[in-house]
């Protein structure tokens, strides 16, 4: 049960795509990890694995503990390649049927959400567009992306039984 990540955010079509992906464990420099502190009670760790990938060997793996409480964990990246990305591109695989939602925080603070459900126990790509959200909250709250993204995350929320485990 692991959410393996890697991370290619490109700018345009017509422009070349610059990837984050996590070969070693100080790959995962700029990355950190939440628990969501705003609800309190939930626990995990954001880890290099060695022994998983899509096309190669190593993944950011995200540990997830509900069984205090909680609704997310998350992967955040400070240091994004690309901060004009309009698209994120990431091959997930996640055994569990706990969603999966990514946020990200535009130039003027303004936090943008969209979720994803999906049960497929192996590697998907999911292309994230970085222009059309579901949800905005914060900064100006008008729903418009100001770029440059400032911060890009990947959450793992309390929406399954399961209460512990690596997604």
């Amino acid at each position: 049960m692991r959410l393996a990540i890697v991370i290619t955010l490109t700018l345009c079509s017509l422009c070349p795509a610059a990837s984050t992906t996590f070969p070693d464990a100080a790959s995962l420099q700029g990355w950190s990890f939440s628990p969501g502190a705003e609800f309190p009670g939930a626990d995990g760790s954001l880890n290099f694995d060695a022994r998983t990938g899509h096309d190669e060997r190593g993944s950011a793996q995200l540990r997830f503990d509900f069984s205090k409480g909680g609704n997310y964990v998350a992967a955040v990246c400070d240091e994004l390649p690309v901060r004009n990305a309009r698209l994120a591109r990431l091959w997930l695989k996640k055994a569990t049927g706990h969603r999966v939602a990514f946020r990200c925080v535009d130039s003027a603070s303004q936090t943008f959400q969209k979720n994803l459900s999906y049960d497929f126990p192996d590697w998907q790509r999911i292309d994230v567009d970085l222009t059309h959200w579901d949800h905005a909250f914060g900064g100006p709250g008008d729903g418009q992306v100001r770029f440059p993204i400032r911060q890009f995350a990947i959450l793992v929320e309390n929406t399954h039984p399961q209460k512990a485990g690596v997604v």
